[in-house]
C-alpha cells in the first residue's frame, strides 16, 4: 500500500513537472516573439528611412532587403500582417538592382539578379494580405486594402510577369487589381481607367486585339470625368488602335 502511495506522488510530481515545463516554454515561446517582433520591424523601420531618403544607395538598400526577407521568413507569426509590407518593399529593392553589364536595351526585370526572388516576394506579400483579411473589419476595409502594399504587390507581379513575358500569369492579377477597385464603395474612376488600360494591354500583348479593344473602351468610358486632362489623346490612341486591327 505505501508502495503504491509512492507511485502515486511520482506520478503527481511528474505531471506537475510536465505542466511546469509546458508554462515555461510557452513563456520561452512568448518572449522569443516580442525579440523577433522587435528586431524584424525595427530593422523594416530602418529600410523604410534608407529607402524614402535621397540621394538612396541602393547596394546599402539591397543588403539591408537581403537581410529583412531572411528574417520574415523565419518570423513565427504568420499571420502578422505586416509582413504583407515587408516582402512587398523587398521585392522593389530587388527590382532596382541590376547586373552591372547587362543590356541597356533589355528591360529593368530582365537585368535584375533576383527574378525569381522579387516573384516570392509579392507572392507572399499577396498571400499573407489574402489570408488575413477576414481580420479586417468595419467601413475603412476599402481604404485599407486599397491604401495598402497588397493592391500594389498585385500591380507589381503582374507587371514582373507582362515583363518576362509571361501574359497569361499577369493576366489573373491584373483582373483581380480591377475587381478589387470595382468593389469599393466610391471606385475612383481614374484607377479605375488605368486598370482597365492595363487589361486592355495585356490582351494586346497576348494578340486577342478584339478583347483588348473592349477593355480600352471601357478606359474610355472611365476617363471622362471633369477631373481628367487627358482624354482627347486616349480617344485617339483608341481609334488608332482600332483602325490598325480592323475592328469595329
Amino acid at each position: 500500500m505505501r508502495h503504491f502511495k509512492h507511485q502515486i506522488l511520482f506520478i503527481l510530481i511528474v505531471l506537475y513537472s510536465c505542466g511546469h515545463d509546458n508554462q515555461s516554454r510557452k513563456v520561452q515561446s512568448a518572449s522569443i516573439d516580442i525579440l523577433h517582433n522587435d528586431t524584424l520591424f525595427k530593422n523594416f523601420d530602418t529600410l523604410e528611412n534608407k529607402w524614402n531618403s535621397r540621394p538612396v544607395n541602393f547596394d546599402t538598400l539591397y543588403r539591408l532587403a537581403k537581410q529583412l526577407n531572411n528574417q520574415a521568413d523565419n518570423y513565427p507569426n504568420r499571420k502578422e500582417i505586416k509582413l504583407t509590407e515587408i516582402y512587398k518593399r523587398c521585392a522593389d529593392i530587388y527590382r532596382a538592382q541590376q547586373f552591372p553589364d547587362c543590356d541597356p536595351n533589355k528591360s529593368q526585370l530582365l537585368c535584375s539578379k533576383d527574378t525569381l526572388l522579387i516573384i516570392d516576394c509579392y507572392k507572399k506579400a499577396i498571400g499573407i494580405f489574402q489570408s488575413n483579411s477576414n481580420s479586417l473589419s468595419g467601413s475603412s476595409t476599402d481604404a485599407i486594402i486599397l491604401s495598402s502594399s497588397f493592391a500594389d504587390a498585385m500591380f507589381q507581379l503582374a507587371d514582373v510577369y507582362e515583363q518576362l513575358g509571361k501574359f497569361q500569369l499577369a493576366l489573373p492579377y491584373r483582373q483581380e487589381y480591377l475587381a478589387l477597385l470595382l468593389r469599393t464603395e466610391k471606385p475612383n474612376l481614374e484607377m479605375v481607367a488605368d486598370a482597365y488600360m492595363y487589361l486592355g494591354s495585356n490582351y494586346e500583348l497576348q494578340k486577342d486585339y478584339r478583347t483588348a479593344y473592349k477593355f480600352y473602351l471601357k478606359e474610355l468610358e472611365n476617363n471622362k470625368t471633369d477631373n481628367y486632362r487627358n482624354l482627347k489623346n486616349v480617344e485617339s490612341r483608341i481609334m488608332k488602335f482600332k483602325k490598325e486591327h480592323n475592328l469595329e
